[in-house]
């Protein structure tokens, strides 16, 4: 699959900032846009889950996102603490280490260990751990999400936060250098 990253992204700062009452810093809000094919399961790698209390680790439960109904989540995976880099925000295939190209695959080696059993444990580590999140859309044309709802227990006590993390999807049925993806207005096609 070819896929362009347009608008890589639009941060107004890059740390998260802590929360109020959670487990998770909540992160300011941002976004990005990308074009990719209809069907074809992406990885979206651009949030990272760091505790922000210091009470000790959380179990993600689950994790779904809040816009298109066309734009469906097919998985999760962690990128532990220890992973080279802090995100990778783009993978071209769900789960990331199925990717084929050579790009994806130095990214995919800089992110490892990946945590892809349940359950998957958020550490209380300051490097926190990157959320790689399987997406695809289900339909052709522009679908928009604007926020990741991340569910998680910690010590018995289920919790979700919501994160502002706006995503511009583009889906066509094929997908090159020339085909756009802006963040606002529409989609520019790609010439046949």
């Amino acid at each position: 699959m070819s896929a362009m990253l347009s608008a890589t992204a639009m941060l107004s700062a890059c740390a998260p900032q802590p929360g109020t009452g959670v487990a998770l810093r909540e992160p300011p809000p941002h976004g990005w846009s990308i074009a990719v094919e209809v069907d074809q399961p992406f990885t979206d790698g651009l949030e990272v889950l760091t505790i922000a209390d210091n009470g000790g680790p959380v179990t993600l439960d689950r994790v779904d996102i809040i816009g298109s109904e066309n734009l469906e989540v097919v998985g999760f995976q962690l990128a532990l603490p220890e992973r080279e880099l802090g995100a990778v925000q783009f993978f071209e295939a769900f789960p990331p280490e199925l990717v084929t190209n050579a790009e994806d695959r130095q990214s995919l080696a800089s992110i490892e260990p990946i945590d892809v059993e349940p359950p998957m444990v958020v550490p209380d580590h300051p490097d926190g751990a990157e959320l790689l999140l399987g997406l695809v859309a289900t339909t052709t044309g522009r679908l928009e999400r604007s926020a990741i709802r991340v569910v998680y227990t910690r010590e018995g006590v289920t919790q979700q936060q919501i994160y502002p993390a706006e995503l511009i999807v583009c889906a066509s049925p094929r997908v090159d250098s020339r085909t756009d993806c802006p963040l606002e207005g529409s989609p520019t096609p790609t010439a046949s």
